[in-house]
């Protein structure tokens, strides 16, 4: 089943942004490792805008507190870029993590094409400690990110989760938006890649790198 992700610059603003999003529900991880698969689809009538949209994201629990997902895709423009930010600090730490003072990548991903999927397997050791964690990201089967003890979150209430849709966190810039979305699937310790890829559908794709 394909979903369907609509937002309009007449939507009413929930927490700051335009949304509409998809979540699975109570799939929070504080630290360790989690599997996961977004896929995206831009149809041909998709209007390229400087304006940032966030079309999928590994996003930190937090109590009253506000700071950017550890993990992102965003559109800006033709680009879709792979957005990272981390912080090692405790959030009652007399210097408190902020979106000024986290650790940030900004990583150029693709040229978009649109009436194309893109389907990203994530691999993510999660830890907000200094010499732990690591991340894998695959793009339509090939290898775009990896690291290694290195941290990539923020101390977390409930947890990491993940999302999908579209989310425009400032001006649209465009009257309307519409992405096509696959379901978002979720895989523990023991799964690898391929049986993540295989769920998608770029399933099939030439894999790089798969381990």
């Amino acid at each position: 089943m394909v979903l369907k992700a609509i937002v309009r610059d007449t939507d009413q603003k929930v927490f700051g942004g335009l949304r509409t999003e998809i979540v699975p529900l109570n799939e929070y991880v504080r630290e360790g490792v989690r599997w996961y698969a977004i896929s995206v689809y831009f149809p041909e009538d998709w209007i390229f805008h400087p304006y940032p949209v966030i079309v999928g994201q590994l996003h930190t629990s937090q109590k009253g507190r506000t700071l950017s997902p550890p993990l992102a895709f965003v559109v800006h423009g033709q680009n879709l870029d792979l957005e990272l930010y981390a912080n090692h600090r405790l959030v009652d730490d007399a210097t408190q993590p902020s979106r000024e003072n986290s650790a940030r990548q900004l990583i150029r991903l693709a040229s978009i094409m649109k009436e194309s999927w893109y389907c990203f397997v994530v691999r993510a050791d999660w830890s907000r400690r200094l010499g732990e964690g690591s991340i894998k990201i695959w793009m339509n089967g090939d290898k775009v990110y990896e690291s290694y003890n290195l941290y990539n979150q923020y101390e977390t209430w409930l947890g990491n989760y993940p999302k999908a849709g579209l989310y425009v966190p400032g001006m649209m810039g465009v009257k309307e938006r519409m992405l096509l979305l696959d379901f978002i699937y979720l895989g523990g310790p023991r799964t690898g890649y391929q049986e993540m890829a295989a769920l998608t559908p770029c399933a099939g794709a030439k894999v790089e790198d798969a381990e």
